[in-house]
């Protein structure tokens, strides 16, 4: 088992037309199945 916390950096547009742009936490955990690390969860939010 795995897991990585980082903080990722997304954009998109708002019903008016803006473009916006933030930061998010994110926490993945990954599993290690046949060989192969597979994410079995991911979590994200705004801080």
């Amino acid at each position: 088992m795995g897991y990585m916390a980082c903080v990722e950096r997304t954009n998109g547009m708002t019903k008016a037309g803006e473009v916006i742009t933030m930061d998010i936490r994110a926490t993945t955990i990954f599993r290690k199945e046949a060989g192969h690390w597979r994410v079995v969860h991911h979590h994200t939010d705004r801080f």
